[in-house]
């Protein structure tokens, strides 16, 4: 509820206390209740809930038997004509400090601009009216703070190199990056015959791959098959 992205009702830095207490509390409720033993928020662009989560169980005292850690959604400049999608989930062990730090070196590449809803609005506010009507935006809602966050939030990247140097603000070992492949704005429509250094930039920069084909589970697993045998060794290598 702390993302841009939350459909079910208002977004958690809106309510009222009592009212922002009483969803993490259904929140962490779907927690305890769930057969999952690890959780990780990957809330666009903000470490927010996590954090808002991680208050709420210390304001009461509340020590549950489940692993919740922070990540992030983002979108990453690529050449492709999507909006690149690249996922981080970090260590639990990590201060409110060490996250802060790991978001501000991420920057907004088209404005060069540290990541914040500040930058995300500015970054917005560089459209032109036919770029945010593509994304469902009219004129007037160009004045409007929240809609312009709204925008900004679902057309901004990030630069590679950002990302690099925020992974550098927190201790070894403390962030992985996890990249979608065929799921949803994932790197295997990456056009890897035309853009080879891209594609192992990105291949290489992961430590996790999303995937719901069972072709491509087999795959990343390493598993000879009958369908990936002539280009198994290829992708391995990559």
């Amino acid at each position: 509820p702390a993302s841009f992205h939350w459909n079910e009702g208002i977004n958690l830095a809106k309510r009222t206390p009592e009212d922002r207490d009483k969803v993490l509390d259904q929140l962490i409720e779907k927690v305890v209740a769930s057969d999952v033993a690890v959780f990780g928020l990957m809330d666009y662009w903000t470490f927010d809930g996590y954090l808002a989560i991680r208050d709420r169980l210390a304001a009461r005292k509340l020590t549950i038997r489940k692993g919740i850690f922070p990540g992030m959604e983002l979108r990453i400049e690529a050449p492709v004509d999507f909006r690149l999608n690249i996922q981080v989930v970090l260590s639990d062990a990590l201060t409110k400090q060490q996250l802060q730090d790991f978001k501000a070196a991420l920057r907004i590449g088209a404005i060069d601009r540290a990541l914040s809803n500040e930058s995300l609005v500015a970054f917005a506010r560089t459209l032109d009216p036919s770029k945010a009507k593509v994304h469902g935006f009219e004129d007037a809602d160009l004045k409007e703070e929240e809609k312009l966050l709204q925008l900004g939030s679902m057309t901004a990247l990030v630069t590679r190199e950002s990302l690099r140097e925020a992974i550098k603000q927190v201790p070894p070992d403390t962030c992985l990056v996890i990249l979608p492949y065929d799921t949803s704005d994932g790197l295997s429509r990456l056009d890897w015959e035309k853009h080879p250094h891209d594609d192992n930039y990105f291949m290489q920069s992961a430590h996790m791959f999303e995937t719901r084909e069972p072709d491509n589970v087999e795959l990343f697993l390493g598993r000879e098959t009958d369908k990936n045998r002539k280009f198994l060794g290829n992708v391995l290598k990559t």
